[in-house]
């Protein structure tokens, strides 16, 4: 809206003249939002989409590192032993990134113990029986013009 001079709004303009934005401030702007701005990929391309049943189970004391793309199937455990939970798919969403770096969409999911204890606040430490789960898709742009999760693979 900026680059189309909609934004700031003129009869804001024209009381704070200053609050212009500059073609550096636009460049440095567009730069940080750079990381992002819309795929070019269509929607149902999976070539390069990581499946929407990608997932690892992570422990409370996990330490927050990217799985690799990978078969439900074929999750083992975590080096501490904490089993993979196939029931995943029925948590509920506790928090979720936009990684404009990598161009995917993150989901850390909880059990319902998990989700009462983070509705309560008693989080530190989680309680026990509180499980989690950390999904990835792939962002494609979709024919509306709008960034949505891709397609599963």
């Amino acid at each position: 809206m900026i680059q189309l001079g909609a934004m700031p709004l003129p009869r804001f303009l024209s009381l704070h003249q200053d609050s212009k934005v500059t073609p550096e401030e636009l460049a440095t702007l567009k730069a940080y939002l750079a990381p992002w701005a819309p795929t070019t990929s269509k929607t149902g391309d999976t070539s390069e989409s990581i499946s929407s049943k990608t997932a690892a189970a992570v422990s409370p004391s996990g330490t927050g590192e990217t799985p690799a793309s990978v078969s439900l199937a074929s999750v083992q455990p975590e080096f501490n032993g904490f089993p993979f939970d196939p029931e995943f798919e029925n948590w509920k969403p506790l928090s979720t990134t936009d990684r404009g770096d990598n161009n995917t969409f993150r989901f850390v999911l909880g059990n319902n113990i998990a989700i009462k204890a983070a509705q309560a606040g008693n989080i530190s430490p989680w309680p026990d029986g509180a499980r989690f789960a950390k999904i990835a898709w792939r962002q494609e742009l979709g024919p509306d013009g709008f960034t949505h999760p891709g397609g599963c693979g």
